[in-house]
């Protein structure tokens, strides 16, 4: 939706300051990047000024700095309109601490190394040491940092320069066109703020600023050019808002170490620059070969076929509705072909293919198009036959075919250089010549640069490097099919899910993350029962609920996250009971994964915690007593329940980074002999399946981003694998396994989410039953059933649904 400036050198000192004030920024998307540094200066009222230059103040002075911040962006089209909420977050500890998470992005400075990672250069980690003074200029040196912190919703979070550069009072009226003020006070997050109004030439710029603390609560970002720009692209009078909120900001003069803690992944390298580093895809061998036959539908009725187009440069851009990459590269395709002279003696056409299925229609694909400014005309293959032709594996996809009837050029995926090759291969196509020869070459060039990067990156040999997340188009199964039942207008940042199976005359619940620190309880009509805000430090978040009764039927839940310091337990009433480890305790490696269960037998919980590093295992009780702990398991990976025994104890099964599966018994005692299933298990979970049966299965990797699902039997021995699409999870932290009664069989199922936004079914011997497409990164999945109903839940980053599968034909 929106494209970004990108500055190419950054300091604090006033070069920084000159060169920012320099940019010219043409739209909103321009101008969100560093929205506080575009605003003219000129005469301001003595007391608006005043406010502002105690806000700079207060932010350079302020020992520590902490929030839970997010950014919303609202659109309205027409009649209708849709809102998008991230979060991100920024802990701050002067004079060289600092955590950031937006985006896909994480910056983090212990006061002695700098770590980064950002998600579109995925397997690196940058590492260096902290510069003295740390500031803007190393937090920003690095391009893809960057870019990482800077192309979100509402830019690089404000906060830094905030609390990093001078003369923020400068900086923010540098562009202004008249005088601020002062227009009134408001309560924002129960605290009265004053609101400053600056008229900007982008549109009017909004802060609220808490009257006593002189912290900004609120901001809104100027979005009048940007919303006029929508309006002329789709016809449609289109509003837009950028606003961001600074929830639980606080200057705080202590934070605790753990709060810049940072372990570097395992399958990460360590890198001085991140660096792009796709392996470019080889040449079609479509290349000079005849264009395959096919018809395709116009919205208009007429078709385009293969004869249609010959005598023609045709580029055919193959996409879907809900592919975040078509959106980005689709404009792109479109400027590019604009720029190219259509005077030419062979005609150019641009075709925009849609394998969307049927059930998105015509005037929502137009729409589609349009808000993303891209062009051509609106084709449809809704069963991807003519992409299948083609052998396109995955969108975006561009073909561009020749005037003698043969394929010129295809590209898969996108990359910065996708327009450059377009251009080449069209100019090539005009001038008479073949393109084989230009394709070729291309790819030996780009091959050749690739390995070069990977040399560089790696200090000895080749490295791995995570694959792009490719969502797969909208489709419904084929032994079944979903319709949606409800979908939350409640949940803004959906993430786990449990779902409590029916109790005798009761509905099941539905109960869900929102956030990191909210959990929130909805009925079987997908309405808010409850929320609870659970008041967790700001240097804690939650990534995944676990829950269980003791036996006198009390629930209890257990919240944390892979990698983090502690875990919470809750009671049923969500008052917090304990808090494990306590603040006092050293620094570990994180926790990698925790349950509840009685696995003594005498009635009450018991916390079993794993931990990445030496820690190993540990047993606790929910008062936060350890009862025993079991430190030859080094680098834990996941734990599940054990298969249940005669009598009332239980035991565990964990993984490590070496792939072996190790079965320890109700006090910790390794029960056997470590049974190696796979090097690469990366995540566990068990389940009745069946009314005396417990399955269990792994997750495999066979190599970064191949993913298998493993049966695993209770010798914990392989029994069957089941291969799943290629890709990772980059939209939030997800529990990729779970398992319920959809069909009212004997047998229940598992469900699994796959990266590319596919729900599979499975028995639990690992028979296929089908799979679903969602057309999104998924973040969350459960499922449930009632009044003889099975219904599907899926969780992506900004929304939550629960779908019926109705039309069930099972063998």
């Amino acid at each position: 939706m929106f494209h970004f400036v990108q500055l190419h050198s950054y300091c604090e000192d006033d070069l920084f300051l000159r060169r920012l004030k320099t940019i010219r920024l043409g739209s909103l998307a321009c101008l969100l990047p560093f929205v506080l540094f575009c605003f003219s200066g000129c005469n301001q009222t003595k007391a608006a000024k005043t406010l502002l230059e105690e806000m700079s103040t207060a932010y350079r002075e302020a020992g520590g700095y902490e929030d839970q911040g997010r950014v919303v962006v609202r659109s309205i089209r027409g009649d209708a309109s849709d809102e998008t909420t991230l979060p991100f977050r920024v802990v701050f500890q002067r004079p060289d601490r600092l955590r950031i998470e937006c985006y896909q992005t994480m910056a983090v400075s212990d006061g002695t190394t700098f770590f980064a990672a950002v998600g579109h250069v995925p397997g690196q980690v940058l590492v260096e040491d902290i510069e003295k003074p740390f500031g803007l200029e190393q937090l920003f040196r690095d391009d893809q940092l960057r870019s990482g912190l800077s192309e979100g919703l509402a830019g690089c979070p404000v906060q830094l320069p905030l609390l990093l550069a001078d003369n923020t009072v400068e900086i923010i009226l540098s562009s202004a066109i008249s005088q601020p003020i002062i227009a009134g006070t408001e309560e924002i997050h129960s605290r009265p703020c004053s609101r400053i109004e600056i008229k900007t030439a982008e549109g009017l710029l909004l802060l609220w600023i808490d009257k006593e603390e002189k912290i900004l609560r609120r901001m809104k970002v100027p979005s009048d050019h940007y919303s006029k720009s929508l309006s002329e692209q789709s016809g449609v009078p289109t509003g837009t808002t950028v606003t961001v909120d600074f929830l639980d900001a606080k200057f705080t003069p202590s934070i605790s170490p753990n709060a810049f803690a940072y372990e570097i992944p395992k399958d990460a390298s360590r890198v001085t620059r991140l660096e792009l580093t796709p392996a470019p895809h080889p040449p079609s061998p479509l290349v000079g070969q005849r264009v395959p036959p096919f018809v395709l539908r116009g919205i208009d009725g007429e078709t385009v076929s293969n004869d249609s187009i010959k005598g023609s440069i045709a580029v055919l851009e193959f996409f879907f509705s809900t592919n975040v990459s078509s959106q980005r590269s689709m404009p792109e395709i479109t400027r590019a072909i604009h720029e190219i002279d259509s005077s030419a003696d062979v005609p150019l056409l641009h075709y925009a293919v849609s394998i969307d299925s049927t059930e998105v229609t015509d005037p929502q694909l137009v729409k589609c198009l349009s808000t993303w400014g891209a062009g051509g005309t609106l084709l449809r293959d809704p069963r991807g036959v003519a992409m299948a032709s083609f052998e396109l594996p995955s969108c975006p996809a561009v073909v561009v075919t020749a005037p003698d009837g043969t394929v010129a050029d295809v590209a898969i995926g996108t990359h910065n250089r996708m327009t450059e090759d377009l251009r080449q291969s069209i100019q090539a196509l005009h001038a008479g010549q073949a393109t084989r020869a230009l394709v070729e070459k291309r790819f030996e060039t780009r091959l050749r640069e690739h390995e070069q990067v990977l040399e560089k990156i790696a200090d000895t040999g080749r490295i791995e490097v995570l694959p792009e997340q490719v969502i797969s188009p909208k489709r419904q199964p084929v032994r079944f099919k979903v319709e949606q039942a409800w979908k939350s207008d409640t949940i803004r940042m959906p993430g786990n899910i449990v779902c409590l199976p029916a109790e005798t005359g009761a509905a099941p619940r539905i109960i869900t993350l929102d956030g990191w620190g909210t959990v929130v309880e909805l009925d079987i009509a997908g309405k808010e029962v409850a929320r609870h805000e659970l008041g967790l430090p700001n240097t804690a978040s939650i990534g995944f609920l676990r829950s269980a009764v003791d036996a006198s039927g009390k629930r209890w839940w257990l919240c944390s996250s892979s990698g983090a310091q502690q875990l919470f337990v809750f009671d049923d009433r969500w008052t917090l009971h304990t808090t494990y480890p306590d603040s006092e305790s050293p620094t570990h490696a994180g926790i990698s994964d925790a349950f509840l269960m009685d696995s003594d037998g005498d009635g009450s919980l018991e916390m079993i915690v794993g931990y990445f590093g030496s820690v190993g295992v540990q047993g606790v009780t929910l008062a936060g007593e350890r009862l025993w702990s079991q430190r030859a398991l080094e680098g834990v990976q996941h734990i599940m329940l054990d298969i249940p025994v005669e009598g009332s104890s239980r035991g565990v099964i964990c993984s490590n980074g070496r792939g072996q599966l190790i079965r320890l018994g109700p006090f910790g005692e390794i029960l056997k002999t470590p049974a190696v299933v796979s090097q690469n298990i990366r995540s566990l979970s068990s389940g009745l399946l069946a009314t005396d049966a417990w399955a269990m299965v792994g997750m495999e990797h066979t190599n970064i981003g191949v993913n298998v699902i493993v049966g695993i039997g209770s010798d914990l021995q392989s029994v069957w694998k089941h291969p799943l699409p290629d890709g990772v999870h980059r939209d939030g932290p997800i529990e990729p396994i779970t398992w319920a009664d959809l069909f009212g069989t004997p047998r229940r199922q598992w469900i699994i989410a796959a990266p590319d936004g596919s729900v599979h079914l499975l028995w639990a011997d690992g028979r296929i039953i089908d799979h679903y497409q969602h057309g999104a990164a998924l973040v969350g999945i459960g499922g449930y059933r009632f009044q003889e109903s099975g219904y599907l839940l899926v969780a992506t980053r900004n929304s939550f649904e629960s779908l019926k599968i109705i039309d069930v034909g099972l063998d």
